[in-house]
C-alpha cells in the first residue's frame, strides 16, 4: 500500500470513504485493488476499512448518507447521556428524502423530521474512534426523546435527563427555548421541575 493511501486511512482513523480517496486522487481502483489483495476491506459500497482495523461505523454510516443527522438514543449516545450499547444508528433525515432501501442495507433506524426542524441544533462531535460526525445537540436530542411521536423506553428518557442535568456544559435556557419549538410531552415538564 502506498503512503498517500496509508495517510489517507491514516487521517481518518482506519475508515474512508470513496470520496475522501477521489478528493485526493486516488483512483477508486486502487481500491478495489486493495480489497482484492485483502490490505483493506469494503464495509459498505464505497466506504473502506484498514485490515485489522475496528471500523468506525458512526463515520462510515454518515459518510455514506451525508444528509442523515445522528439523533435520538444515537445522540445520547455520542453525547455521553447514555451507555446503553447500540446496535442499529438513529439518524434524522428530512422531510421528502428518498429512504428507499436505508434501512433493509445499512444498521441505520431513519427518522423523518420536517424541514424547519431538520438543521435545528445540530452540531459536530467526535465518535469514540475520534473521527467528527453531525449531531443533534444535547438539548435538541432531550426533546427528540420526549416528543409525543416517538415511544422512547420510560426508563432510557429519565436517565438521560437525570445525565443532561448533571453536565457542566448544558444550556437549560436552550432546552426550554426548544421545549417551546418541538411538540414534547407534557410530562418532560413535569420531569425537569422535579429534578431541578
Amino acid at each position: 500500500m502506498n503512503d498517500k493511501v496509508l495517510a489517507l486511512f491514516s487521517s481518518y482513523n482506519g475508515t474512508i470513504s470513496q470520496k475522501h480517496a477521489r478528493e485526493m486522487g486516488i483512483n477508486p481502483t486502487t481500491l478495489r485493488r486493495l480489497v482484492e489483495k485483502n490490505e483493506i476491506e469494503n464495509l459498505y459500497p464505497g466506504i473502506y476499512v484498514l485490515k485489522d482495523t475496528m471500523p468506525d461505523y458512526f463515520f462510515a454510516v454518515q459518510q455514506k448518507f451525508s444528509r442523515g443527522i445522528f439523533s435520538h438514543e444515537t445522540a445520547l449516545f455520542l453525547h455521553g447521556l447514555t451507555d446503553l450499547n447500540i446496535g442499529e444508528m438513529d439518524m434524522s433525515f428530512p422531510d421528502g428524502y428518498n429512504r428507499k432501501g436505508l434501512a433493509q442495507d445499512y444498521p441505520v433506524i431513519p427518522h423523518t423530521v420536517k424541514k424547519e426542524y431538520y438543521e435545528l441544533g445540530v452540531e459536530r462531535v467526535f465518535t469514540p474512534s475520534m473521527n467528527r460526525v453531525n449531531v443533534y445537540n444535547m438539548e435538541r436530542t432531550i426533546c427528540d426523546i420526549w416528543m409525543k411521536r416517538y415511544n422512547a423506553d420510560v426508563a432510557i428518557r429519565n436517565a438521560a435527563l437525570k445525565n443532561y442535568l448533571l453536565k457542566e456544559d448544558k444550556d437549560l435556557r436552550l432546552l426550554r427555548k426548544y421545549m417551546r419549538i418541538l411538540p414534547v410531552r407534557e410530562d418532560l415538564y413535569t420531569a425537569l421541575e422535579v429534578l431541578l
